[in-house]
């Protein structure tokens, strides 16, 4: 029988294998949640036990002797020797990458269901057992290997292209599924919730997909009725131009290693294929979109690549025109409050040096400030709160002495006699304006309506 090594409800190779009382075996771990959340066989929808679990140590001595043969290899198998293909026809093929339906040669029968995938103008840039690796992850595609020819003929296409064998997917892409069957929206959930997690795993090794897209997600189990129970991997991750994985080699035929995803890709990538965790995270929104539009193209009302990257690329010019407008407007903002509070501060410098009203007469004054008799300086605004407790941002113009104070005796201007003139008459809008920014027509100690006193200074 197939698959004896796999999982029935992870659908990954087993690791600690029980046999429940339908007298199938699962992964003891993810049994357990099964009969906690359901209650019933996965199989046989019989009742289960969590106490009626025992361990299959015969399937787990397979597992081992698998496990142990693949690294006794170094994760390295020959076609025709470890490895064949069913059928010379592909199951799937694209610009440079090729997908074989194979078996095993050896007991076939209790591994599991296998395919060789087939990348052109790419050469592996890791040792075998890093691929392996990378995929033991529930949500990622499992890889057993690399496969290299055992004919001598065919050692120029081996340098030109690298072969993974990795596990079959029995639903098929998600992208195939969406052609044919309508998922509702916690299917998807469930689904996008699996990517994400395998997104975040391959993020935490420093690993960039590039062609996040529903053709590279396959679904190994699909339930209309339970949402939780589908199970999907992420497949084809790391294959682009500058890839940790993967290097190009010198052909010059188009290829899936030197293609960029016009119509999944971020702008970024498409103006100077500057990929990153970013870009996927682009790339993901990309495929929710796809996904919850049954598999429609992105960008289906452009005819042509070219159109869509000049559309992306001049909508992210836009965007980054609009944040700047932004961002100079703010700074405006800054400095027209700044221009206010120094035209503030520059009234208040005014205002102190005027002479002291009767109210004022407990003070003693000085140059720019009134004192307290303890000694405390206080301003003689509006905020009558000591300078130190005012605004940081207000200038400080109460130490700034006459302009004429240090221009010699013999040149320096007499004093100007107190004048006084009529107020003109303003609208509120203008006396609003002058009141803020004129501060020789504002006087504190004269309130009259008709008339200010325009102060003079030594």
């Amino acid at each position: 029988m197939h698959d004896s090594l796999i999982c029935p409800i992870t659908f990954d190779l087993f690791r600690d294998p029980v046999v429940a009382e339908d007298g199938h075996s699962y992964e003891r771990e993810a049994i357990i949640n099964w009969i906690r959340a359901n209650g019933t066989s996965p199989l046989t929808r019989e009742p289960l036990t969590v106490g009626a679990l025992r361990p299959n140590h015969t399937l787990k001595k397979l597992v081992d002797e698998f496990e142990t043969a693949s690294r006794s290899k170094n994760f390295q198998f020959k076609l025709g020797v470890d490895v064949k293909t069913k059928s010379h026809r592909a199951l799937f093929q694209t610009f440079g990458k090729t997908i074989y339906e194979a078996e095993w040669i050896k007991d076939n029968d209790s591994r599991p269901r296998i395919v060789l995938l087939k990348i052109n103008g790419a050469r592996a840039k890791k040792e075998a057992s890093f691929y392996v690796d990378l995929t033991r992850h529930p949500s990622i595609v499992r890889t057993f290997g690399l496969v290299h020819s055992d004919n001598n003929e065919d050692d120029q296409d081996t340098q030109n292209s690298v072969t993974l064998l990795q596990e079959l997917a029995p639903e098929g892409s998600l992208y195939e599924v969406l052609q044919h069957i309508g998922l509702n929206e916690n299917i998807l959930q469930a689904m996008f919730l699996q990517i994400t997690d395998a997104m975040i795993f391959l993020a935490h090794n420093g690993i960039i997909h590039g062609d996040l897209a529903c053709r590279n997600v396959l679904v190994f189990r699909l339930d209309k009725q339970e949402p939780h129970k589908n199970i999907v991997k992420l497949t084809d991750f790391g294959i682009s131009r500058h890839s940790k994985l993967y290097a190009p080699t010198n052909s010059t035929a188009t290829t899936t290693i030197n293609i960029v995803p016009t119509r999944y890709a971020a702008p970024e990538v498409l103006a100077n294929e500057q990929y990153s965790e970013k870009s996927d995270v682009y790339s993901m929104g990309v495929l929710m979109w796809e996904a919850y539009s049954k598999g429609k193209i992105p960008w289906s009302q452009s005819n042509s690549d070219a159109e869509v990257k000049r559309q992306s690329t001049c909508r992210t010019a836009s965007m980054e025109l609009r944040s700047n407008r932004e961002q100079a407007r703010a700074h405006l903002n800054t400095d027209y409050t700044t221009a206010r509070d120094i035209s503030a501060s520059h009234h208040d410098y005014t205002s102190t040096r005027r002479t002291a009203s009767p109210r004022d007469k407990q003070f003693t004054t000085t140059e720019g400030k009134l004192a307290l008799n303890n000694d405390q300086e206080i301003d003689r605004t509006r905020n009558t709160a000591p300078r130190t407790q005012q605004q940081p941002n207000i200038v400080d113009y109460s130490s700034v002495p006459s302009p004429t104070h240090y221009l010699p005796a013999s040149i320096r201007p007499l004093p100007l006699p107190n004048r006084t003139f009529p107020s003109p008459v303003r609208s509120p809008h203008e006396r609003d304006y002058y009141d803020d920014y004129n501060p020789y027509l504002y006087d504190d100690d004269n309130p009259s309506p008709t008339h200010h006193e325009v102060p003079y200074y030594d």
